[in-house]
Formats: structure tokens, C-alpha cells, sequence
């Protein structure tokens, strides 16, 4: 008997400890304001992808000189694309999976810790300094690639232009 209660303890136990480190990894997403980086990130990921797909719609226009009909299609066709970009998780799912990640790599004894700096008046200056510093890095190079991009955009648009005025050529 002694020993189904020592079990039924043990079982108790490892739950209440379970539970109580899904609130410290609950804790610490808010304590990091984990949910607004994500929000951040997903909201300059689509704007990026939309600026690529929009510089792809100028390229056609400028390379391939479509009639006013295409222009359109072309258009409508960036306009689904974009509508497109929803994300497919809530940043509550983000959240969770970066919980399930983050904490099989820390034990609860240090969770607890890092929990306590990102709690006090240091972590929080710490996070507003990241946050700001993420948002800067990122439109720095986003900035910084976009000649890249439309380089080598616009010599895909040039060679297919290639592609079709031989194609014109052979007919």
C-alpha cells in the first residue's frame, strides 16, 4: 500500500511540476514580450515578401511592356498573392512550440532564474533594448538586400525577355 501511495505522489508531483513550468515558460513568453517580437517579425516578413512580389510586378512592366489588360492581370494576381500572406498560426501557437523548445533545453531550476532577471527592472530594460535593437537590425539589412533583389530580378526579367525574343524570332 505504501508504495501505490508513493506512486500516486510521485504522479501528483511530476504534474504540479509539469504545470508549474508551462506557467513559468507562459510567464516568461509575457515577461519577454515573446507574443509582440513574433508579431514583429511576421509583420516585416510580409511586408518584405510584399515589396519583392511588388518590385517582380515593376519589373514586368518595365522589362516585358505588357498591354494595359496584362498590367491588370498582373496586378489582380499580386493583389491574391498578398491576401495570401496571412499568417497560418496565431502567435499564441508560435508561442507555445517556442515554449516546447526553448524548455527542454533549460532545467526548471534555471527557467525559474531567468524567469526572476526577465521579471525584474533590468530584464525589462533588457527586453525593450532588444526589441528596438531586432527592429532596427532587421530593416537595416532588409534595406541593405533590396539592391540585391532587384538586381537579380531584374536580369531574370531581362534573360526571359531573351528567352521570348528568340522565341519571336524562330516563329
Amino acid at each position: 500500500m505504501k508504495g501505490i501511495i508513493a506512486i500516486v505522489f510521485f504522479l501528483v508531483s511530476c504534474g504540479a511540476s509539469a504545470q508549474s513550468r508551462d506557467e513559468m515558460l507562459q510567464q516568461l513568453v509575457e515577461a519577454t514580450r515573446l507574443t509582440d517580437i513574433l508579431l514583429q517579425k511576421i509583420e516585416i516578413q510580409q511586408k518584405t515578401t510584399q515589396e519583392t512580389m511588388r518590385g517582380t510586378v515593376d519589373q514586368i512592366e518595365t522589362q516585358i511592356n505588357p498591354t494595359p489588360d496584362y498590367m491588370e492581370k498582373f496586378e489582380a494576381a499580386y493583389q491574391d498573392a498578398v491576401s495570401k500572406l496571412a499568417p497560418q498560426w496565431t502567435t499564441q501557437e508560435v508561442a507555445s512550440a517556442w515554449g516546447d523548445y526553448y524548455g527542454k533545453n533549460i532545467s526548471d531550476e534555471e527557467l525559474a532564474q531567468i524567469l526572476a532577471f526577465y521579471q525584474s527592472p533590468a530584464g525589462q530594460k533588457d527586453v525593450a533594448a532588444t526589441r528596438q535593437a531586432m527592429q532596427e537590425l532587421s530593416q537595416h539589412f532588409t534595406e541593405a538586400y533590396k539592391p540585391v533583389v532587384e538586381m537579380a530580378v531584374a536580369q531574370f526579367y531581362a534573360h526571359l525577355q531573351t528567352i521570348a525574343d528568340d522565341i519571336d524570332s524562330v516563329n
